[in-house]
């Protein structure tokens, strides 16, 4: 009798390939979440993805073609953090935007949206660590962590199969690279845009 694979071919690729840079990454935002301690450097925070986020789902949508995955529109979060900022009185203006990693190849957008993508999956786990460092938060000011709510499970089970129906024919090395960049860059970032 033959398992299913747990993840399709491609996602367990990049899952293998990028644990390392993920895991770096998860060390050093996780202490940043634990220890927010004003409303302020939880709109430090807010900003500090913002820069990543904006430009980066623009070049991916640049390159990834609609027919590789159509609901890619829906899966844009940058406008979440602006109406995080909104909810919590703080400006939403003249944020400093990150230089994305170079996508050159829908491999490439595949790639560095495995990395947003896939950090939707710990929203549950960030929205508690927040809340639990700032009480009197507003539910309003958490939609960005929140990812899809109810639909996170099923996006990204979409979001697998579409990656491995690209993958049944394509090489999947420029989409590590990209990832592993992704990661990389995101880290770099975070580094120069700690809340104080």
């Amino acid at each position: 009798m033959v398992h299913p694979q747990p993840y399709p071919p491609v996602a367990g690729l990049l899952k293998q390939e990028t644990d390392q840079r993920h895991r770096a990454l998860e060390a050093r935002l996780e202490p940043q979440l634990a220890r927010l301690s004003s409303v302020d450097a939880y709109a430090q925070l807010l900003r500090t993805f913002y820069g990543f986020y904006a430009p980066l789902e623009t070049a991916i949508e640049s390159v990834l073609p609609g027919n590789l995955l159509p609901d890619l529109a829906g899966r844009r979060k940058a406008a979440l953090l602006l109406g995080d900022l909104q909810a919590i009185g703080q400006p939403a203006e003249h944020i400093p935007l990150c230089a994305p990693p170079p996508l050159e190849s829908p491999a490439a957008a595949f790639g560095a949206l495995y990395v947003l993508e896939g950090s939707t999956l710990g929203g549950r786990f960030i929205v508690r660590m927040i809340s639990t460092a700032l009480p009197d938060l507003p539910e309003s000011a958490l939609t960005f962590f929140r990812g899809y709510g109810p639909d996170t499970g099923p996006m990204w089970l979409r979001f697998q199969a579409a990656l491995s129906n690209w993958g049944t024919q394509n090489d999947p090395a420029p989409a590590v690279d990209a990832a592993n960049r992704t990661f990389e860059t995101f880290d770099a970032w975070i580094q120069q845009n700690q809340p104080r």
